[in-house]
C-alpha cells in the first residue's frame, strides 16, 4: 500500500514539473540590446523549467514574420518603435511586460542659438517625420528632414557635417557626445538624463513627445503567468541595458492595463 502511495506521489510530482513549451525568437544582432535581452530570457526560462526552442534569426523583419506564423507558444523582445515599419503592434493579446523606457535626443555640433533658422535634420527612416518636424518647430526651427537607414547612419551624418541636427537614440547620442565634436541640447523625456535637459523644461511643448519603450510580446501563452516569470528573471539578474548601463526596470509594480495603455498610446506616435 505504501509503495502504491509513493508511486502516485511520484507521478503527481513529475506532472507538476513538466516544462511549459515556448519558442523564443532572437531578432537582434550579436552584441545588441535585443540579443542580450533574449539570451537572458533563454537562460532564465530554462532555469524556471520551460522547454525553450531558441530561434536565432537576427533580422527584425524575418523575426516578425516568423512570430506571426508560429502556431504554438512564442515570445520575442520588441520595441514600440518597431511598429512603424513592421506589421505587429502591441495589443492586449500579445503585450507581456515593459522592460525600460528611453527618450530620443536632439544633438548638434553647435549651440541652438548659433544654428540657422532653417536646419537640416537627420533621422532614422522608420521615424514619423511629422513628429520630428513638430519638435523642431517648437524650438523655433524650420526643418528639412533627411531620412537615414538607421541610427548609426544618423550618427555618421552629424559627425560628417552633412546635417545640422541629429535626432537619435540614447546609444548613438552618447557616442556623439563622447567624440567631443558637439553635444545634445534636449531629449524627449523628463528631467535631466545623461547630462541632457528635457525639451519640455526649455520650450513650450504642448504635445506628446516620443519615447522608445522596450517590451516583450508573446502569443498562445498565459501572458499573465509569463509576465510573472519574466519579472522573476529580470529581478534576479544583474543584466543592464547596454545604452545606459542601468539595470532593466520592469512594470512589475504597475497595473497591467496602465502599462499597456502607455505602450499603446506611445506606439501611435511612430506611425
Amino acid at each position: 500500500m505504501n509503495r502504491i502511495i509513493l508511486l502516485i506521489v511520484a507521478c503527481v510530482f513529475t506532472t507538476s514539473i513538466v516544462a511549459s513549451e515556448i519558442t523564443l525568437i532572437n531578432n537582434g544582432k550579436p552584441g545588441g540590446s535585443s540579443d542580450a535581452r533574449t539570451k537572458l530570457y533563454h537562460d532564465g526560462l530554462t532555469n524556471l523549467g520551460y522547454d525553450v526552442t531558441y530561434e536565432n534569426i537576427g533580422k527584425l523583419t524575418q523575426a516578425v514574420d516568423f512570430f506571426s506564423k508560429v502556431d504554438g507558444p512564442v515570445m520575442m523582445a520588441y520595441v514600440n518603435i518597431f511598429a512603424s515599419s513592421q506589421n505587429i503592434v502591441h495589443t492586449k493579446e500579445n503585450y507581456v511586460i515593459t522592460e525600460y523606457m528611453q527618450p530620443l535626443y536632439l544633438c548638434a555640433t553647435q549651440t541652438v542659438k548659433s544654428l540657422p533658422n532653417e536646419v537640416t535634420v537627420a533621422y532614422g527612416k522608420s521615424y514619423n517625420p511629422l513628429m520630428i518636424a513638430n519638435i523642431l518647430q517648437a524650438i523655433g526651427k524650420e526643418a528639412t528632414l533627411v531620412p537615414y537607414k538607421n541610427s548609426s547612419a544618423v550618427l555618421e551624418a552629424i559627425l560628417g557635417g552633412d546635417v545640422h541636427i541629429a535626432f537619435n537614440n540614447q546609444s548613438k547620442s552618447l557616442k556623439f557626445m563622447k567624440t567631443g565634436k558637439g553635444t545634445c541640447f534636449g531629449h524627449t523625456g523628463e528631467g535631466m538624463v545623461i547630462g541632457v535637459p528635457s525639451l519640455t523644461d526649455q520650450y513650450a511643448i504642448d504635445f506628446e513627445l516620443p519615447i522608445m519603450i522596450a517590451t516583450v510580446i508573446a502569443k498562445n501563452t498565459d501572458n499573465m503567468q509569463l509576465r510573472k516569470d519574466l519579472t522573476k528573471i529580470l529581478a534576479g539578474n544583474d543584466f543592464v541595458e547596454y545604452h545606459t548601463k542601468q539595470q532593466l526596470i520592469t512594470n512589475a509594480n504597475q497595473g497591467w492595463d496602465e502599462a499597456f495603455v502607455i505602450v499603446h498610446d506611445s506606439e501611435k506616435l511612430w506611425k
